[in-house]
């Protein structure tokens, strides 16, 4: 009897131990999540379509033709001619994209691929079109995001004044002009001297030559004076590093290059632009998390059709959220305490199951 009472108090014991550890570790959970989801709606309060679900990869390719890009949904993305402030866009031609998105640890990657308008006017020299001339424009792809998800959602339009957004703006005069530019376009070319450029007369030269040190001749920055004075767009380093370029906007007209950029990209042309844009996920004022809503818009320019500065096709704002995939080590451990409850009764069960055999016979 004493036994029989004792096995029974330690069942008790065992039981209101693992259900109270069971308890807690849920209670742990769903207040976490209760936290978390009242963090997401006050840092961004847009929830609308469409929305784009970023999967996890181990490392976001820069190759479109990567196969962890079809583990990402595409979504189409409705775009329109600018129309709000000169120079407009008076093109109604439509010019989607199609976009689809994949992260990892680091980093936040977007592949956007160009439809409509671009694979109709599909020509051989396409990916080279208006580098090194005047008289042409270069195609361009960008996307935004709020630069403080903080504050209210800014204007899509490049945002507002003192309500910022970071633009991560891909080139395709920067994704090939380090291998293409003016002598490319005019092969037959000649030159007479570029001074402090490193190279002797009659010899051709690149803008990086203005950095490198000639043998035979000199070569001092200050001659490219672009590049001397701090502007990205004559940086021949930063063109070779990547073809984006991040920028702060704070509304129409104000618009200026970030001293970080830490953006990349790398394109290809077949029949259309398939185009992979990364950044990191964590920004000056906020780091992206799985879970989290973040507002997203686009834009491109089609230089075939003179687009350039405010002649573009914009979307309104989309959205975007990093997956959250795997248990995390609360819900571990309430499954992992529900185990060692469910082993302990077997074990109750298998030593009474016994007892009561040596007692029959």
């Amino acid at each position: 009897m004493a036994t029989t009472r004792r096995a029974t108090t330690r069942r008790r014991f065992l039981r209101w131990g693992a259900a109270g550890l069971a308890g807690w570790v849920l209670s742990t959970v769903l207040g976490q999540e209760k936290v978390y989801a009242q963090e997401t709606v006050e840092a961004v309060s847009v929830a609308y379509p469409p929305l784009i679900v970023s999967r996890r990869v181990s490392q976001v390719p820069m190759d479109y033709l990567a196969p962890d890009w079809g583990l990402a949904e595409p979504l189409r993305i409705p775009l329109a001619p600018q129309t709000i402030v000169k120079p407009k866009e008076t093109s109604e031609t439509p010019q989607d994209l199609l976009v689809r998105s994949l992260f990892d640890e680091e980093k936040v990657g977007f592949l956007i691929e160009t439809l409509e308008e671009w694979m109709g006017k599909e020509t051989p020299e396409m990916p080279k079109q208006g580098i090194g001339r005047t008289d042409r424009y270069g195609d361009a792809l960008a996307l935004e995001i709020p630069a403080d998800i903080t504050r209210p959602i800014p204007y899509f339009g490049m945002g507002e004044m003192d309500n910022e957004v970071i633009i991560y703006q891909w080139k395709a005069d920067w994704e090939f002009a380090p291998r293409y530019d003016v002598d490319e376009e005019f092969p037959a070319m000649v030159v007479d001297f570029y001074p402090y450029a490193g190279k002797g007369p009659g010899e051709m030269i690149e803008g990086a030559d203005y950095g490198k040190e000639g043998k035979e001749w000199p070569a001092d920055k200050v001659f490219n004076a672009g590049w001397a004075a701090g502007s990205p767009l004559s940086n021949p380093d930063l063109k070779e590093k990547t073809s984006v370029e991040k920028l702060v906007a704070s509304g129409f007209g104000h618009l200026t290059s970030d001293s970080k950029q830490d953006g990349r990209g790398k394109a290809a042309w077949g029949h259309t632009w398939h185009v992979v844009i990364t950044f990191p996920r964590k920004q000056d004022r906020y780091k992206i998390q799985p879970g989290w809503t973040i507002p997203v818009a686009f834009a491109a320019w089609h230089g075939h059709h003179g687009n350039r500065g405010g002649q573009k096709h914009i979307s309104t704002w989309s959205s975007f959220v990093l997956e959250r995939r795997g248990l995390n080590w609360q819900v571990t451990l309430a499954v992992a305490a529900a185990a060692v409850l469910g082993a302990v009764e077997w074990v109750i069960f298998r030593r009474r199951r016994g007892a009561t055999r040596e007692r029959s016979r």
